[in-house]
């Protein structure tokens, strides 16, 4: 039984070709020539974060907010920095009941992702 190596060459001519037509279009078809700025740094986006405490008091970016008035300061915040993504922090203690009405009222507020930040177990080993 013989092994031709004809059609594995063939293959890895084709894969060849695909790549270096493929990668052509990395780079912009249009030239421009962009103009320069000294300084390099770049604009951060402004976090939104939403924090409950124990206690239940709710805080817009550490300032102190009622719930019945928190989702129209957070659609507020939101025009006003263009800002869609809400980062929430809430203590463990907090009751449920309270987590799925900040939810709530924070899509309503026209939140597009939430993110929930937490803390990683410690495992110890013994």
């Amino acid at each position: 039984m013989t092994l031709s190596i004809a059609p594995l060459v063939d293959i890895v001519f084709l894969l060849l070709i695909f790549f270096l037509l493929s990668s052509s279009y990395v780079q912009p078809s249009i030239k421009l020539n962009l103009p320069e700025a000294k300084n390099r740094q770049t604009a951060k986006k402004q976090e939104i974060v939403v924090t409950v405490d124990k206690s239940g008091t709710i805080y817009l970016n550490r300032e102190p907010v009622e719930f019945d008035e928190f989702s129209e300061r957070l659609s507020n915040l939101m025009e006003t920095t263009s800002q869609r993504e809400i980062i929430f922090r809430g203590d463990r203690t907090i009751s449920y009941d309270l987590f799925v009405r900040i939810m709530d009222a924070t899509k309503r507020a026209g939140a597009k992702d939430i993110h929930i930040s937490h803390q990683y177990e410690r495992s110890v080993h013994p």
